[in-house]
């Protein structure tokens, strides 16, 4: 299992789409399409975050969502990479401009602590008994 830390995560690289505008008709204002939507990138890699309240595990193939404005100018978004051990180019995306993320998950142990996980592998251990 891969995981990575430093409040980063890898996720799929961002396509850079020309700015598309949404007319709305009831304002009269024309909007910037990408100011007002988010934009899902699949996690590439598990990954594992400290909060204040302890260890927050993400899965391979959740689903990380970002405000597609921030992936349009930041420059973290414009620099994909490549790497050996993964088959497509990533970016590395922060942690803080993360929106939500739609896990992909085995319900015993995602999103719960490092003593929680404990626990629950020395119960499933005792079941097995």
């Amino acid at each position: 299992m891969s995981l990575v830390s430093n409040h980063r995560l890898i996720v799929e690289a961002y396509t850079k789409e020309a700015l598309r505008g949404n007319d709305t008709r009831q304002t009269g204002f024309l909007m910037i399409d990408q100011k007002v939507k988010l934009k899902g990138l699949k996690l590439l890699v598990d990954a594992s975050i400290v909060t204040p309240s302890g260890v927050v595990f993400y899965r391979k193939g959740s689903t990380v969502y970002f405000r597609e404005e921030i992936l349009h100018n930041a420059p973290w978004a414009q620099k994909p990479l490549t790497s050996e051990a993964l088959p497509t180019p990533f970016i590395l995306a922060e942690f803080n401009q993360v929106e939500m993320v739609d896990q992909n998950f085995d319900f015993g142990t995602a999103n719960i602590t490092i003593d929680d996980q404990e626990k629950l592998k020395k119960s499933r251990k005792v079941k097995e008994s």
